[in-house]
């Protein structure tokens, strides 16, 4: 059985997930399968593009 990736968004000062989108969508709990679904909310709900970091 392979492990299943969970992605999320992260807040890089203090290391926790957002709770909310800067468009105020919520995200708690909010978790993505592939980096491509992850990249796709981004787009739709930051103004700007977000720093990527590993």
């Amino acid at each position: 059985m392979t492990e299943r990736k969970q992605l999320y968004v992260r807040n890089i000062f203090t290391g926790k997930p957002f709770e909310t989108a800067p468009d105020g969508t919520d995200m708690k709990g909010l978790v993505f399968e592939t980096e491509e679904e992850l990249r796709e909310f981004v787009n739709a709900h930051w103004p700007e593009p977000p720093v990527e970091m590993v």
